[in-house]
């Protein structure tokens, strides 16, 4: 039963933190990240910045989105894990 609160509690906390992450990436990361890569596209158009900047800003948008990815994937499988634990079925 000990075990069983144990790996409760670390899913709940993996649970939280990975939301928090997705939340984040959502809100806050993936937009800038977005602006950035739009601020390159109009200053590479201008003539201010090398095609290698240009590809970076879209190299950081494509990794964010990876990120983002990666994190969804962390909150289902930890809602998979407690539902395991406590045996309810979706």
């Amino acid at each position: 039963m000990l075990q069983l609160k144990a790996e409760l509690s670390a899913t709940l906390a993996a649970h939280a933190d990975s939301a928090q992450r997705v939340q984040r990436y959502q809100e806050r990361l993936i937009p800038i990240a977005e602006q950035a890569l739009e601020n390159s596209r109009t200053a590479y158009e201008s003539g201010q910045l090398s095609v290698l900047e240009l590809i970076d800003s879209e190299r950081a948008l494509l990794e964010m989105n990876l990120n983002y990815a990666r994190a969804v994937s962390k909150v289902t499988q930890a809602d998979a894990a407690l539902n395991a634990l406590t045996g309810a079925i979706n």
